[in-house]
């Protein structure tokens, strides 16, 4: 690196020279003929130093740049060496890539480090001395130097900030890649090619080494000559650019909805209504396609494409008419906006619980004057302080947090709040026991929450009644959705039996109540004298159907009853399992038929005796298993449902009353329905002949 008294001396010599020679710029342009490096269009991600170095362009001659020279005098400069400097360029639909070589082979004495250098590049997007952009780079990652000699405006845009920096170390030096995205040069898109101008200065440890012209000299700049694009790539970049555009255009519609015409603090809905909203509206109309803008034509895009400087200008163009219209106002009158971004964006519990700590970052903006404080308060503005960092709510509470913030014209923005509700402690519970003595009997345990909650077990219930010995954990959530447990736990009961429950005996009343073994009987249970069980399990062909608690007295007698409705016709096999503390006794199995459960036959009749149109056909089931539906066909056709109440074996009858038939045979059949199947009577015939 040339030393800072050194090189201040070179570039005062080089104001020197621009001052004179920028009047002479004409007459420089017609001197000696302008390097031209050739810019390509790549699909390679050229995002940083160790991609370059792995493409095609590296230390390829079709696109290595060598053409250096000393920068005072301007002597040439051999290609190779240790101290080499090149550049490599191409451009893809989102920017252009530079790549700047700079072969270094010297450590820094006082560090160790590779010694390094800076880029100074000036850079025209297009043809012409102005506007131009410098940059200073360095190699090492330090901080980049920016520029700009001309008034920021819409002709004129700053790169600070938006052009993309990778620097390292390679193999011969260092790499430094710089990407210009194309949103920033909007208007200079190289979407037929063309040229740009362009300056390379290279402050290596030991000297200068430039590209062409010298600091300053907008016309001795080389040229960068873009290739021009496919049809497929100039509509590539113009959809990249055209949703940069969008997006800035929808963003700042939006902001400048909600400053003019929405935020109290801000509001001048004259303005807005009479200026801003017409602009918006207009450009917004013009954006309909854009939700399409992946499946756009070229010719499409290309028309598309013609809006892309007023949707990147709303701000310059609102800015424009804000002047004008400020003139009329004679002073700054509009508060600064203070946005509050809570992070996590949406209450993560429950009823707009927070569960876990709260950050609430404060932006304010001005867009006259400038913001010079921001304060807030946690207690509903009684207690005001200046915000310099997020806040952090990290405990149990019910936050209302007040904001402002004032600016250099003494306004001050209109308090605004939000509510933050806070809680990440998990609930917890006591557990109190109706009896903590000896006892034969149950033990009822309660719990007590800490808070109020939601038991999600149990039934919602906060007591649970032991028959046994055991633990049994409670599952609660609360208001803000942090779940808790308590498990209780009871060892004080103690039993009569003093070994394996007795055997069950299973037996069923299938047929001895209706006389017809259908599908609704009792099972019964009973052990006849030993050791009580203290749960009863009925497993039905091995599936488990019913569970009972049992109250231990022995040796007395156990029984209970499950009942057991609607089976279809078939075999079913039951057992049954008594368990105690001692274990589990198991009951002989118990086979139950059932073959009943259908409805039993109906026999049809008619009133027909004439032989007339007018008639009834009586339906009868004189004893057997009941119907719940009585359906009648006539030629195969349904005519009548009825519901009929089933009351098995009792008999059931229904009539369907028929007028004015027309001569003719007329065969008839009913069903009898229930939750087993349809059982069919015989077919009867009535012809009707007068």
């Amino acid at each position: 690196m040339l030393k800072k008294t050194g090189r201040f001396v070179v570039l005062l010599l080089a104001l020197v020279f621009a001052a004179s020679g920028l009047s002479q710029a004409q007459a420089q342009a017609e001197g000696p003929t302008k390097k031209v490096y050739e810019v390509n269009w790549t699909t390679e991600d050229l995002s940083t130093p160790a991609n370059w170095v792995q493409s095609q362009y590296f230390n390829n001659p079709l696109y290595k740049e060598t053409r250096f020279g000393v920068y005072w005098p301007g002597t040439p400069i051999p290609p190779g060496g240790p101290r080499e400097s090149s550049f490599y360029m191409a451009y893809r639909e989102d920017g252009l890539y530079m790549f700047f070589q700079a072969n270094e082979w010297e450590n820094d004495t006082s560090s160790g480090n590779l010694k390094g250098s800076d880029w100074e590049f000036f850079i025209v997007p297009g043809e012409g001395d102005l506007p131009y952009h410098q940059m200073i780079v360095p190699t090492n990652g330090g901080p980049i130097q920016y520029y700009e000699y001309q008034t920021e405006n819409r002709d004129n845009r700053p790169l600070k900030g938006s052009v993309k920096v990778n620097t390292g170390q390679i193999p011969t030096g260092w790499g430094t890649v710089v990407v210009i995205p194309w949103e920033n040069v909007y208007d200079k898109l190289p979407l037929d090619g063309g040229n740009w101008e362009f300056n390379l200065i290279r402050w290596s440890p030991t000297d200068g080494q430039t590209w062409g012209g010298h600091v300053h000299q907008p016309g001795k700049f080389n040229l960068l000559h873009f290739q021009a694009p496919t049809p497929e790539q100039r509509t590539a970049i113009q959809k990249y650019t055209l949703a940069k555009a969008w997006n800035e255009f929808q963003t700042k519609s939006a902001e400048m909805t909600a400053y003019w015409s929405q935020n109290p603090a801000t509001a001048d809905t004259d303005f807005y209504n009479r200026i801003v909203l017409p602009i918006i509206t207009e450009g917004s109309a013009k954006g309909a396609q854009m939700s399409q803008l992946a499946s756009l034509n070229a010719e499409q895009t290309e028309l598309l494409f013609q809006n892309t400087d007023e949707w990147m200008e709303l701000r310059y163009n609102v800015d424009d008419q804000r002047q004008l219209y400020l003139k009329k106002l004679l002073m700054d009158h509009a508060a600064p906006v203070t946005t509050a971004v809570v992070s996590p964006a949406q209450p993560n519990g429950l009823n707009g619980w927070y569960v876990n700590p709260v950050t609430v970052t404060l932006t304010a903006a001005d867009q006259l004057s400038g913001v010079t404080e921001s304060v807030y308060s946690l207690d509903n503005g009684g207690t005001w302080q200046s915000y310099t960092n997020p806040i952090l709510l990290d405990q149990d509470g019910q936050y209302t947090i007040s904001y402002r913030s004032a600016d250099l014209a003494g306004n001050v923005e209109a308090v605004k709040t939000i509510s933050i509700r806070l809680d990440k402690t998990t609930p917890t519970a006591t557990v109190a026991y109706s009896t903590t003595t000896p006892t034969s009997g149950s033990v009822v345990a309660t719990i007590t929450p800490s808070e109020q909650v939601t038991i999600t077990n149990n039934g919602g219930s906060s007591s649970y009644t032991f028959q046994d010995n055991g633990s049994f954990t409670f599952e609660f959530v609360d208001a803000a959705g942090n779940l808790g447990s308590k498990t209780a736990t009871v060892t004080n009961i103690s039993s009569k039996s003093t070994g394996l429950p007795g055997k069950p005996v299973l037996s069923d009343d299938n047929g001895y109540d209706t006389g017809i073994l259908d599908g609704s009987y009792n099972i019964n249970m009973n052990m006849w004298s030993g050791n009580n069980g203290k749960t009863y399990k009925l497993f039905e062909n091995d599936v488990l159907i019913d569970t009972r608690t049992l109250i231990d007295n022995a040796p007395n007698a156990q029984s209970t009853v499950t009942s057991v409705t609607y089976k279809l016709n078939g075999t079913y096999r039951y057992y049954a399992e008594l368990t105690n503390a001692f274990g589990t006794t198991r009951s002989d199995v118990l086979t139950v038929n059932v073959t009943g459960a259908a409805p039993a036959k109906a026999v049809l009749s008619n009133d027909n005796w004439d032989h007339n149109g007018n008639y009834k056909v009586s339906m009868n089931l004189w004893w057997g298993t009941n119907g719940t539906t009585y359906r009648l066909y006539e030629n195969g056709v349904l005519v009548d449902t009825q519901t009929l109440n089933s009351l098995t074996p009792q008999a059931q009858s229904a009539v369907t009353t028929f007028s004015n038939k027309p001569i003719g045979t007329y065969v008839y059949r009913c069903e009898l329905v229930n939750y087993a199947g349809a059982t069919s009577s015989e077919t009867m015939t009535i012809v009707v002949s007068n």
